[in-house]
C-alpha cells in the first residue's frame, strides 16, 4: 500500500525497482511460469523489504506460497496485479507526469497492465 508521506527511493532502490520491473515484464509476455514465480516471490519481496514495503513483501510471499491456484490464468492475474502495484511505486516516485507502464515497449502490454504471451492461447483441455 502506498502512503502519501512515503520518501522518495534512493538512487538505487529506484534503478532495482526498474530492472526488476523489466524482468518481470519480460517473463510475463514470455509466458515463463517458473521464472514468473521465482521473481514475484524472492526478487519482488527482496526488493521490497530493502525499501521499507513491508505489505509488498507479504503479498508478494503469499503470491507463491499462500494458496493453490484454480489454474494458470488465475495466478497471472494475480502476478498482473503485482507488476501493477510496483508500477505504482515507481511512478509515484518520479515525475508525476510519467506513468511507469510507458517505459515498457509497446509490444510488451495489452491494455491495462496485462500482458499475454504471443501465441498463448490457454490450457489445452
Amino acid at each position: 500500500m502506498l502512503h502519501c508521506n512515503m520518501e522518495p527511493l534512493s538512487r538505487k532502490l529506484r534503478l532495482g525497482l526498474e530492472d526488476l520491473l523489466g524482468d518481470l515484464w519480460y517473463v510475463r509476455r514470455s509466458g515463463d511460469l517458473g521464472r514468473l514465480a521465482l521473481l514475484s516471490c524472492f526478487e519482488v519481496r527482496r526488493w521490497a523489504r530493502l525499501s521499507g514495503e513491508h505489505g509488498l513483501a507479504h503479498d508478494s510471499s503469499v503470491l507463491v506460497a499462500g494458496f493453490p491456484y484454480d489454474g494458470r490464468d488465475s495466478f497471472l492475474v494475480q502476478v498482473d496485479s503485482l507488476i501493477a502495484h510496483l508500477e505504482r511505486v515507481l511512478s509515484n516516485d518520479g515525475d508525476p507526469n510519467l506513468d511507469a507502464t510507458d517505459q515498457a515497449p509497446s509490444h510488451w502490454r495489452r491494455g491495462s497492465g496485462n500482458w499475454q504471451p504471443r501465441g498463448f492461447s490457454g490450457f489445452a483441455a
